[in-house]
């Protein structure tokens, strides 16, 4: 018989929440840091912008006051 073991005691709790949104016809996202990065043009594009957003955090680049937003390095 398998022996349960001391970390599987008690369940994890992990929260899911949705982070991308639809406003007048554009896509946002709220971020961890509590700021809403967008407008993009439709969902893949706020998809994308996400992904690379997540990127920039964890990669220990951005600035560490938590003021960081990808709307600052775009190329227009």
């Amino acid at each position: 018989m398998a022996e349960k073991r001391s970390e599987d005691a008690s369940p994890k709790a992990y929260f899911r929440s949705e982070r991308m949104f639809m406003d007048s016809g554009e896509w946002y996202f709220y971020t961890r840091e509590g700021t809403i990065e967008g407008p993009c043009p439709d969902m893949v594009a706020a998809r994308n912008r996400l992904d690379s957003y997540i990127k920039v955090i964890n990669s220990g680049l951005a600035p560490s006051d938590g003021k960081y937003s990808l709307a600052a390095l775009e190329v227009v």
